[in-house]
């Protein structure tokens, strides 16, 4: 009797176990096929807060336009929409474009920039794009992980200003995600 009463009780625990949702265990990659193509970050515009009597506020958003080629060639693109006072939050503020080489190899990437050209309305005298000096390794530490489809970059960006909060001196570290376009 204690035979039976001890099977019927495991079987409706089994029953009660598969009856429930698990979430599957996410899809993690960091194969350098996979980071190929173009991917897309935006956010709101965050302005102010220099002083604390300045509050921030939302205005416009920003567009980040990521994208690795097959041939080893990168590109960056941010647009800033309607950040400066008295714009539409449709109107294009700023663009900046980044360009270079990109090898990638097990969730590791080596990132040299060879140009950099920008355009920004508050210079109203601005013709067209300009270009500016380049800082070929100006992202260091470059990691990479696609989860679930979506992009997970980590780097560095060197500075004159050293922190508390910076997990290596002279470094500020940015983490963030994009969806494949």
């Amino acid at each position: 009797m204690k035979k039976v009463c001890l099977i019927g009780c495991l079987t409706v625990f089994l029953v009660m176990i598969g009856s429930c949702d698990n979430d599957p265990a996410p899809v993690v990659t960091t194969d350098p096929a996979e980071l190929m193509g173009t991917w897309v970050r935006t956010f709101p515009n965050r302005v102010g807060g220099a002083t604390s009597d300045s509050p921030v506020i939302e205005r416009g958003e920003t567009h980040i336009i990521i994208t690795f080629k097959d041939n080893g060639e990168f590109v960056y693109n941010r647009t800033t929409l309607g950040i400066y006072a008295g714009t539409s939050p449709k109107d294009t503020s700023s663009i900046r474009i980044e360009s270079g080489n990109y090898l990638a190899d097990d969730g590791n990437i080596d990132v040299v920039l060879d140009r950099l050209i920008w355009w920004d309305s508050f210079y109203m005298d601005m013709e067209g794009f300009e270009e500016a000096p380049v800082i070929p390794n100006r992202l260091k530490y470059v990691t990479f992980k696609i989860i679930d489809g979506e992009l997970n970059l980590v780097y560095f960006i060197s500075t004159d200003a050293i922190s508390e909060d910076q997990v290596i001196p002279g470094l500020n570290k940015f983490d963030y995600n994009y969806t494949r376009r």
